[in-house]
């Protein structure tokens, strides 16, 4: 493992993005970038903001193996207390990694307020779409029934 950097966001990077470059001669890539969640940050010294973070893996040349096939299950809480923005990061989060698998691999998906519903049974990433709809129809309700989610989630259902 090799450390790229360590950073820290101060008030200044409110609604920008920070980067990390690397490469050799020819090659200069963004690897890691961060930006802030809100419009404005509002915190101060001491105090912390919430940030997304993406880590971009270094390309694969074609010697490479292929990578193992994937079995992946998503728990997405719909409680109440994942309204408005929280819903959304959440569900664009469902659908990056649905973009992101191959036709190969597997998804389910379980979501949980006050009850646990299995909204994508177990199987392989053939419509992508079809998945991506299903993500966008969940809306946040209800209370939290977090330890029944994990189990089902973690049977695949």
């Amino acid at each position: 493992m090799k450390i790229i950097g360590i950073f820290e966001i101060h008030d200044a990077f409110a609604n920008q993005r920070s980067t990390r470059r690397h490469g050799g001669k020819n090659e200069n890539k963004t690897i890691i970038e961060i930006k802030t969640i809100k419009e404005k940050s509002t915190a101060g010294e001491g105090q912390t903001i919430d940030v997304l973070v993406r880590v971009v893996p270094p390309e694969r040349n074609n010697t490479e193996s292929k990578r193992p096939k994937l079995n992946l299950s998503v728990v997405l809480d719909r409680s109440g207390s994942m309204g408005g923005e929280k819903m959304q990061y959440a569900r664009e989060a469902a659908k990056y990694c649905i973009d992101q698998m191959l036709t190969t691999d597997r998804l389910s998906t379980v979501i949980f307020d006050q009850s646990v519903d299995v909204l994508i049974p177990s199987q392989e990433v053939r419509n992508k779409a079809a998945m991506r709809s299903e993500i966008d129809r969940i809306e946040a309700r209800g209370s939290t029934a977090l330890h029944e989610a994990w189990v089902r989630g973690l049977a695949g259902e």
